[in-house]
């Protein structure tokens, strides 16, 4: 009978062994360029959204200043400081009128008056007021004139600068004369003090005024001259340099002459890619071994054998026939075929060993799974993310124990608000939309004190009626900043619920300054205008929230007479599981 030619289980082994290792250094290689080109785009990607995040936060400082700078221009007393003769109370009335736009700003660092006579300022001097006088030129607008740093209390403070003109606003001679200036520096620092881009490695920011001034938001002096020095007068003709080491992305803040810079050192890329690199390396190395051993191990335990029942049958073959009581069962590739015809009489000694086999497979699956089992739970984990609510709790005890009784409340009311925002679903009752109304109005009524009177009037039918969470609160902060604020006179705030056949009508009223005809109807053409630019942009965002939900005949109803008050209606539908 002629022989099959069969490979050999060792030299299957050995070739099985060299395909994995060429396997694992090619795959290795491939890995490592699919994650360096990952992590570059990635890195790209990244340095770009906390740029135009940069770029945005800058614009509302600026508009923020704009409102700053217009609420002390447009001061009788400010007027009255410039061109007349000063004296103690008019002195006094325009220090506390700046006090109270700094306690309001809490980014503002200094506010300065200068005229040709006199300057009202803690920290610069004459010489940089006329300097920033003079950058401005003669723009009657809010402009930003770029970095200054700022000595305060033995410590150097960079801030943002801003001049506004002040010209005569009382009819007769004086009526639009130039009479000074406004100069606002805002602190870097306090606007960044959370920006996540400080804790970047490897991805640099600089603010960069058009005067080649920078301030390094998360890096050294020395990387942000570096950074600066790579531009080279090029901001204004691309945003994006590159070189071996480097890639600079150049965002432009529009109206404020300011550029944010973004720096990606390649080192940290390549640096990220070897680490990464290295951990596969290990693993295959180790997942190598391993299988190595395991090899060896089923070498030693199945070759050897066979090799041993070899030399058993020779041992028969020579004569000693009492071997053949013994039962041997034989199963494997070429070593145990050719033996299986011979050896079919020791099966159950070969099903001992099988059986064997099996539990130790078993013992070692069992293992696996208790080790897969940790590796979840301890994924599994969370920490409890309440860190915020509690320092809110913190700060009520300590004003409590200090008989603070104004930051208890505001306390209180801000960690109910928070602990509300923070709830998961995005449905509500409408007793706790109201709660957390009630929480913001107490907020607001710190602020305007006797300005304001709020009544209630909630159909307690209504109070288990689901709605969409957060549709009040814009809408209660519209009335306050266009009715409370802007009235000179106490003004009185509504809100109410009722039962309109099928409808929950939500009210809130006002009886302040109201809105013009035409504005009104501007606000109401906005209602579905994806790009309301507008002040009103909350009651917009609302009423396309509620349309989004249930459909074009629910939303928001604004009704306004000028000079009267404005009412604004809520109509949602009624969820019927509520009243089962």
């Amino acid at each position: 009978m002629k022989k099959r030619i069969l490979p050999s289980l060792k030299l299957q082994f050995t070739v099985l062994v060299l395909s994995i290792i060429i396997v694992f250094i090619f795959l290795n290689i491939i890995t490592g360029k699919l994650i360096s080109n990952l992590l570059f785009e990635k890195n790209l990607q990244y340095s770009r959204t906390i740029s135009q995040k940069l770029v945005r936060e800058l614009e509302y400082t600026n508009k923020r200043m704009v409102a700053a700078s217009s609420t002390l221009q447009y001061e009788s007393i400010l007027q009255k400081y410039f061109k007349e003769e000063l004296d103690f109370d008019t002195i006094t009335k325009v220090e506390k009128s700046i006090s109270v736009l700094k306690l309001y700003y809490d980014d503002i660092f200094d506010i300065a008056l200068i005229d040709d006579e006199y300057i009202n300022s803690i920290y610069l001097e004459r010489e940089t007021l006329n300097e920033i006088v003079k950058r401005a030129e003669n723009d009657r607008r809010l402009k930003c004139v770029g970095l200054y740093e700022q000595n305060y209390m033995d410590k150097n403070i960079t801030t943002i600068a801003f001049d506004n003109k002040v010209f005569g606003m009382d009819m007769g001679d004086t009526y639009g004369e130039y009479f000074g200036d406004i100069i606002i520096s805002v602190d870097v620092d306090t606007i960044l003090k959370n920006f996540e881009a400080r804790t970047v490695q490897g991805i640099s920011f600089v603010i960069l005024d058009k005067y080649n001034k920078f301030y390094p938001i998360n890096c050294t002096k020395e990387v942000g001259k570096n950074i600066i020095t790579k531009i080279d007068g090029n901001t204004t003709k691309t945003d994006m340099l590159t070189d071996d080491k480097s890639i600079i992305i150049v965002e432009e803040i529009k109206d404020m002459d300011l550029y944010i810079v973004s720096n990606i050192d390649k080192k940290y890329t390549k640096k990220d890619v070897g680490y990464i690199q290295l951990i596969i390396s290990i693993i295959c190395i180790i997942f190598i071994i391993i299988v190595c051993f395991a090899f060896m191990v089923i070498y030693k335990n199945t070759v050897k054998p066979i090799h041993s029942i070899g030399d058993y049958l020779k041992t028969i073959i020579s004569g000693n026939y009492k071997k053949l009581k013994e039962k041997v069962i034989v199963n494997g590739n070429k070593e145990i075929v050719e033996l299986a015809d011979d050896l079919n009489d020791m099966i159950d000694e070969i099903n001992t060993l099988t059986h064997k086999l099996v539990n130790t497979s078993n013992n070692l699956y069992q293992a696996e799974i208790e080790k897969k089992r940790a590796e979840i739970s301890y994924l599994r984990s969370q920490i409890n993310p309440h860190f915020l609510y509690n320092t809110l709790e913190t700060m009520k005890g300590i004003a409590m124990s200090n008989n603070i009784v104004e930051i208890s409340t505001m306390a209180q009311c801000l960690g109910d608000i928070f602990r509300y925002s923070i709830k998961g679903s995005s449905e509500v009752t409408l007793e706790e939309e109201v709660k957390m109304i009630k929480a913001y109005i107490d907020i607001q009524m710190f602020k305007f004190g006797n300005k304001g009177t709020v009544f209630y009037n909630i159909n307690n039918e209504t109070l288990n009626i689901i709605i969409p969470k957060m549709i009040m609160q814009p809408l209660v902060e519209n009335a306050f900043v266009h009715a409370i604020e802007k009235n000179t006179d106490d003004t009185t705030l509504y809100i109410g619920t009722k039962i309109d056949e099928h409808n929950l009508i939500i009210i809130i009223q006002d009886d302040g300054v109201g809105i013009e005809p035409s504005q009104l109807d501007g606000i109401i053409a906005n209602l579905d205008s994806e790009n309301d630019d507008s002040s009103h942009v909350g009651i917009s965002n609302v009423h396309r929230r509620i349309r989004m939900i249930y459909g074009n005949e629910y939303g928001v109803k604004i009704e306004s007479e000028h000079g009267e008050g404005t009412k604004i209606s809520i109509m949602l539908p009624i969820n019927r599981k509520q009243f089962e």
